[in-house]
């Protein structure tokens, strides 16, 4: 059985906090069913960028893919696509952010004749 977002939550912030991080943000974005993949900053206590830590990033965007999948907002990459910002707090806050891109047409009918 897997655990909940909420149990690997804790387990990740425990993780941030040993680096000394305050929180980070992943940011995605994606169409015509191509992702453009995930750009990832840590953030310290007053909002400073930290150097990145792999074995952590990891671990935060797999977060953010769960949270994007548990919100219903999977398939985000495909057909016009869509983007967002998935935030998570050392204190156990998550933010997901997301946007879905549309085409919209408005039609008119300017002119019409008979003959």
């Amino acid at each position: 059985m897997s655990k909940s977002i909420e149990t690997r939550l804790a387990e990740v912030a425990a993780k941030l906090q040993d680096h000394g991080v305050h929180s980070v943000t992943v940011e995605y974005a994606g169409a015509g069913d191509s992702a453009n993949g995930y750009e990832v900053a840590f953030l310290d206590r007053n909002g400073e960028s930290l150097e990145p830590y792999a074995e952590i990033e990891d671990l935060v965007t797999e977060l953010a893919d769960e949270a994007i999948f548990a919100a219903g907002q999977d398939g985000w990459e495909d057909n016009e696509g869509g983007s967002g910002t998935f935030t998570f707090s050392v204190e156990g806050t998550a933010r997901l952010e997301h946007t879905d891109n549309r085409i919209e047409s408005d039609q008119d009918l300017l002119a019409a004749c008979r003959t």
